[in-house]
């Protein structure tokens, strides 16, 4: 150092120059974020008019779903309703002044089922027959009275029904006995019974009353016998005729009617005696 200088210096601290710096989204990535966010205001309004029109169209409200109205124990149907799969249900019915109407292309099952879920009935109605499956099968009329019964044992008709008929072209065939207290046909129609193959047998506990307001006819291949174990055998006509019976003469007009010890009945004339012969009493 020199006399009388001085020390001067000449180094100035540097400040960091300072770059402003830009927040947000600018240029071409606004412009596409305004769209994405126009593009979704525009769908949601879309999606909530879609969502009220369907609501308007199914008539949706607090009750149920259009013709569907859904109550506190049922569900009530108005209009006609197609069911694509099983529907369970405790009750089915119709209102009170409408018919339940049941469609179907094939056929209509009804089943019921035990706590398995094992089949124990069914009901079928198809296109062409209707077959129930069950141990029992009982028709009642309205006032609860029995007028059919069928099982695997017994078929009964109700003693409510009054009448019976069976009217088919060809007859009616049992392949079993028959049991009723009266068999008669209508007043058109005469009532045969016949037995192509077997036999005909009527019985019955007290008596037996064979009636008609015209001709009664009984013809057989084989025997016919009339019995009675305790009772009578009453032929009761003011003209009773027995034709085709052997006689023992052929040149008289009126005969005598003689018995053989076989039962078997012949005549002869009035004034001979009942002499029976191998050709009248064989």
């Amino acid at each position: 150092m020199g006399r009388g200088g001085a020390y001067t210096s000449t180094h100035r601290d540097s400040e960091p120059e300072v770059i402003p710096t830009k927040i947000g989204i600018y240029g071409w990535r606004k412009r596409c974020l305004y769209f994405l966010v126009l593009l979704l205001l525009v769908l949601i309004i879309i999606n909530f008019a879609l969502t009220v029109w369907i609501l308007k169209v199914l008539d949706f409200s607090i009750h149920g779903l259009g013709s569907i109205k859904i109550t506190d124990n049922a569900i009530s149907i108005s209009e006609d309703v197609e069911f694509l799969k099983p529907v369970y249900a405790s009750k089915i019915h119709a209102n009170y002044d409408l018919p339940l109407v049941l469609n179907s292309k094939n056929n209509i099952t009804f089943n019921t089922r035990d706590g398995n879920g094992n089949v124990t009935g069914q009901f079928v109605i198809g296109s062409k027959s209707v077959k129930s499956f069950s141990e029992r099968f009982i028709i009642y009329d309205s006032e609860q009275n029995m007028l059919f019964d069928a099982s695997d044992e017994l078929l009964t008709i109700g003693d409510i029904v009054k009448h019976v008929k069976f009217k088919v072209s060809e007859g009616v065939a049992f392949q079993g006995p028959v049991q009723a207290d009266r068999i008669s046909s209508n007043e058109v129609d005469s009532l045969t019974l016949e037995s192509p193959i077997g036999d005909v047998t009527v019985d019955a506990a007290k008596k037996i009353t064979i009636s008609s307001k015209n001709d009664i006819k009984s013809s057989c291949h084989g025997d016919m016998t009339l019995g009675s174990s305790t009772g009578k055998i009453i032929l009761k006509s003011s003209n009773i005729q027995i034709p085709g019976l052997t006689d023992s003469s052929t040149a008289a007009s009126a005969y005598q009617l003689c018995i053989c010890e076989n039962g078997r009945i012949f005549l002869a004339e009035p004034s001979q005696q009942c002499v029976p012969t191998n050709t009248t009493c064989p």
